[in-house]
């Protein structure tokens, strides 16, 4: 029974100190350990390297798939860290993908043949970008943010996997999503 669950909880990660092991037993996030994982529009892959970490030492065996929006070159002018990062990340047995679009997985051909395959989706802080001439609580930038949110909603009805998660992230001062 219970004993049981924690002698296997602290199995999983056996090098890590006492108070942060058993601290996350609270609030352990139930995780597919054979799906993969997508993370989505992650700028400076800090969340996605957690979540390899993670992952790992859980003993998951599936994927990490860190997308960034942007293009490697922009994230190397506004991330001089990236490449340590990337590094990480594929330490970790994680790739890393650039330039995706979060809306349109179903016709980018990285995502060809991975249909139901992913676990748990994460985008963190979502953002439609900056609208010029136009404050962030404006209705027309309202729109562009909850359309970003229905399109990547719609773009992963058919990846991921029946009783598979999907989180978003935001934080109080973001009034667009």
């Amino acid at each position: 029974g219970r004993s049981a669950c924690r002698r296997g909880f602290l199995a999983a990660q056996p090098d890590r100190p006492g108070v942060l092991a058993m601290g996350r037993y609270g609030r352990l996030e139930l995780i597919d350990p054979v799906a993969d994982a997508l993370v989505c529009g992650d700028a400076n892959l800090t969340f996605s390297l957690r979540l390899a970490e993670h992952r790992k030492a859980l003993g998951h065996v599936g994927r990490v798939i860190a997308t960034t929006f942007e293009e490697i070159g922009d994230l190397k002018q506004r991330y001089k860290e990236i490449d340590d990062t990337i590094k990480a990340l594929e330490d970790h047995c994680a790739e890393v993908w650039h330039g995706v679009d979060c809306t349109r997985i179903a016709v980018d051909p990285k995502f060809e043949g991975m249909e139901g395959s992913f676990g748990a989706v994460y985008y963190n802080f979502p953002h439609a970008g900056a609208v010029s001439g136009f404050f962030d609580g404006h209705p027309l930038v309202n729109w562009r943010h909850e359309n970003l949110m229905r399109l990547h909603f719609c773009a992963l009805r058919s990846f991921v996997k029946p009783g598979g998660i999907v989180k978003v992230s935001s934080n109080a001062g973001a009034v667009g999503v």
